[in-house]
């Protein structure tokens, strides 16, 4: 007799925890085939590292798939055909820039002072994704970071921009992110919900009526300028009954005490288990199902909160990557960097482990990891500059999305945009479109 196919909402439940199910193949239809099955959802993750890397402990000697991993991305040999080294890229419209500058662009590309000296972000590629993608979860993306917000310009706090090129403000506290994503609205913060939602679209609906009228006085450069600014509108509009729909849906159950993720942390105490906390909560964010899109800053350039308490007074961030090639405090930056490795080795694991049909989570998901900033002139030593070439880049997972793993790639002259890795992320995961940024293609060797 057939049986009837697994709900992606089953708990296993003890006397003290409740813990949601990863994906199994017994959750679909039960006329479901191997080709329904490789079509389990893509999903990314952007992770940025501030103030640039020990180069000369990051950057492999060797290239092609014959490479060796370096003392600091050793942590990842388990996993080293899930993982490509990308030497040599950078944001060509930033070169030559303040490096502090660089996580502000990370993930857009955007030339920040085109036409004039006033600020001018553009969309980050995850917000293309989200925009894509981000209608078949609660979420349609998570903006996460160290600190809460967004910053100051130059200096951001976050790494993702809204279409106009605002900041989108970033969530810091690994209680409230839980809570977000897994604990049920009050019948009180429903209604207050339901309320903010009615007064949006309320206001939506009036300036939507008062464009249509100020359209007809407007020459032809304003009238575009103003279609440009109402397609946005109506974005929100579309965002607004999307979240109110999703208002009505139950959020995954699950046991805070039953995961194993520790959340009385903070950075200012022990930064490496308060990383770890993040890490853990964009695995089960993805093995949930409750978003497909992530992006993690795990630190500001310059500071605040560089400091690495649990290492000792001397490790912090910003101080390390002045290092004028000092040997004692180069290996003070490249254990740092180890740890970090270390960390996100841990978060990639967690997918791989994790199956979902015919693959790992990992195998579907790409995760792309780096720094805005070079902290010499080159793949050697420097002197703890802030360049803004040669970045360090990391690209993870997606071996079943059409990306080439188990390889370091180099990419001669800095005429090679970072642009193009996102662009073959955008493509891998199934965005229909042949352009980001100042993208020339996709990365040639990557896909």
């Amino acid at each position: 007799m057939a049986t009837r196919p697994i709900s992606r909402r089953t708990m296993l439940r003890g006397t003290t925890a409740a813990i949601a199910l990863p994906f199994l193949d017994s959750m679909l239809p039960r006329r479901a085939n191997a080709a329904s099955i490789s079509k389990s959802p893509a999903r990314m993750v952007c992770v940025y590292t501030p103030n640039g890397v020990c180069n000369e402990q990051w950057y492999p000697k060797r290239y092609g798939r014959d490479f060796e991993l370096s003392p600091i991305l050793s942590p990842l040999k388990p996993l080293r055909e899930h993982v490509s080294v990308l030497s040599g890229l950078c944001h060509l419209n930033h070169a030559g820039r303040h490096g502090h500058n660089g996580a502000d662009v990370f993930l857009t590309g955007a030339d920040l002072y085109a036409g004039g000296a006033v600020y001018r972000n553009t969309i980050s590629v995850d917000q293309v994704a989200a925009r894509d993608m981000g209608g078949a979860t609660r979420f349609k993306s998570m903006v996460l970071s160290h600190r809460n917000g967004s910053g100051p310009q130059l200096k951001t706090w976050t790494i993702s921009f809204n279409e106009l090129g605002n900041p989108i403000p970033a969530m810091n506290d690994p209680q409230a992110i839980f809570n977000r994503l897994f604990v049920p609205d009050t019948p009180a913060a429903r209604q207050a919900q339901l309320h903010r939602f009615r007064l949006n679209q309320s206001v939506l609906d009036q300036v939507l009526e008062q464009a249509k009228a100020l359209e007809r006085r407007l020459g032809k450069d304003d009238q575009h300028k103003l279609r440009e600014y109402l397609e946005s509108v109506r974005n929100v509009e579309q965002s607004v009954e999307r979240d109110r729909k999703w208002l009505d849906k139950p959020k995954p159950k699950l046991d805070a005490n039953g995961i194993g993720i520790e959340f009385d942390v903070s950075e200012e105490r022990n930064r490496t288990e308060y990383l770890r906390t993040m890490y853990g909560l964009v695995a089960l964010a993805l093995e949930t199902d409750s978003t497909r899109v992530v992006s993690f800053m795990t630190g500001a350039e310059g500071g605040p909160g560089g400091k690495w308490p649990e290492l000792g007074k001397k490790y912090n961030w910003h101080n390390l990557q002045h290092h004028s090639g000092r040997e004692e405090t180069l290996a003070r930056m490249a254990e740092v960097d180890k740890r970090q490795i270390e960390l996100l080795t841990g978060l990639l694991e967690k997918l791989e482990s994790a199956r979902e049909g015919d693959s790992s989570l990992l195998d579907r998901t790409v995760v792309f990891y780096g720094s805005g900033m070079n902290n010499g002139d080159g793949f050697e030593r420097g002197g703890g500059a802030h360049n803004t070439t040669k970045l360090p880049i990391l690209l993870a997972g997606g071996r079943k999305l059409g990306i080439r793993q188990g390889q370091h790639l180099l990419y001669n002259d800095d005429k090679t945009p970072l642009s193009n890795v996102l662009l073959t992320m955008l493509q891998g995961i199934g965005v229909r479109t042949s352009k980001f940024s100042d993208a020339t293609g996709t990365l040639a060797g990557l896909s």
